[in-house]
């Protein structure tokens, strides 16, 4: 009996390749996109990861912003405010959204156009809901369950249940806000 490593059985079986090669996926009228096989993390999940960091990235970006705020403004006892305070949401949108662009081109999530734009004019609602209950830390699970579902909704096959589900989650901020 002879013993062989695993890459010499397979190129013996007639494989050329790894468990981790990259499959062409064919789509009806589309150009052509890959399917990695075998490297654990899929679209949705890289998108809620992004959601997460992007959301716990704002909590600290405001209250960082609100803290300045408060130590400028502390001997005024009229109307203050500061250049961070008119320009917080402004960046924090820019930001969000150059990073969403480049992390949804480069998973292939497609049409961006539709997907973005929610992503990020509903974001505040769920991620305010959770922010003022629990703290950042939920607000960072908000986020990326708010990013990864909105992803999901992306692909046909999961359009239902991603948009069913980030509404209900919409709905279930706008009741905690709102109670």
């Amino acid at each position: 009996m002879e013993l062989r490593t695993y890459s010499e059985r397979t190129r013996a079986a007639g494989a050329t390749s790894t468990p981790w090669t990259t499959l062409p996926v064919p789509r009806r009228g589309r150009r052509r996109t890959s399917l990695v096989i075998g490297d654990g993390h899929s679209e949705h999940e890289q998108a809620a990861v992004t959601g997460a960091v992007l959301a716990y990235g704002a909590c600290w970006f405001f209250a960082w912003v609100n803290h300045h705020q408060e130590q400028a403004c502390e001997t005024t006892d009229g109307f203050c405010f500061t250049w961070w305070g008119l320009t917080v949401v402004p960046l924090t949108f820019t930001t969000a959204l150059i990073i969403l662009i480049a992390v949804y081109k480069r998973l292939g999530i497609r049409p961006r156009i539709a997907v973005i734009p929610p992503t990020l004019v509903l974001a505040p609602i769920p991620l305010a809901a959770a922010q003022t209950n629990a703290g950042w830390w939920a607000a960072a699970l908000t986020g990326g369950a708010w990013a990864s579902l909105l992803a999901l909704a992306a692909w046909r096959r999961y359009r239902i249940l991603g948009l069913s589900a980030a509404a209900a989650l919409l709905l279930a901020s706008l009741v905690v806000l709102y109670r």
